[in-house]
């Protein structure tokens, strides 16, 4: 459960009061910028009959500005921020007893970024990156394994840069949550709101 250290360095206390920058409280919660460490997060975003519509992406970066993930430009998810900018995303650590809510409006990151985040990636992800489309996911599963396999022959490790449809996106929080469980205890909310460019807290029931 919640300890004053856990897997990815200084964490929270269990402070009487709460802490006093939910930014910083972000950046010690979250884990360092290796793809072994790095979190599947729930993103929430909303569709055209105004429903929620969430899937698992993967945090790509994250810094005082918000969070960012790198997904498909022709996906779903993609025409639902362009029409409606705003989101929320929900990372837990059921081992450590935690969980991260991040509610903001999005917006998209540059070219730049997305190069730069997709050669930190694995050789798996930037292979995912290319193949993963349409035509593809329509083939037997056969043909599919033959398609990665011929293309990861033709772009050997360190040959591939991003492609033009993979883009990212950065969450700016307005909200943000972090839930701490107690395995001898009720768990609590810190649940800080931005207002007036200020933070609000206020510490409810978990």
């Amino acid at each position: 459960m919640i300890t004053a250290r856990n897997d990815f360095g200084q964490d929270i206390e269990d402070y009487d009061q709460p802490f006093p920058d939910p930014i910083e409280l972000l950046m010690l919660w979250l884990p360092p910028h290796i793809d072994e460490f790095r979190p599947l997060m729930s993103l929430a975003t909303i569709d055209e009959n105004g429903y929620p519509d969430l899937r698992h992406v993967l945090l790509s970066s994250y810094d005082q500005r918000g969070i960012t993930f790198h997904v498909d430009a022709d996906s779903r998810k993609v025409k639902q921020l362009e029409q409606c900018p705003k989101a929320a995303a929900t990372i837990a650590w059921p081992h450590l007893g935690k969980q991260l809510i991040i509610q903001g409006d999005v917006e998209k990151t540059s070219v730049q970024d997305a190069q730069t985040v997709f050669l930190q990636r694995s050789r798996y992800l930037q292979l995912l990156a290319w193949v993963n489309k349409k035509p593809v996911a329509l083939q037997p599963k056969q043909q599919r394994q033959q398609l990665w396999q011929d293309f990861s022959e033709q772009h050997p490790d360190g040959t591939l840069q991003a492609p033009s449809w993979w883009t990212g996106y950065r969450l700016k929080p307005n909200r943000i949550t972090f839930w701490r469980g107690q395995a001898n205890g009720p768990s609590q909310r810190h649940d800080y709101v931005l207002k007036n460019e200020n933070w609000e807290v206020h510490v409810i029931p978990g």
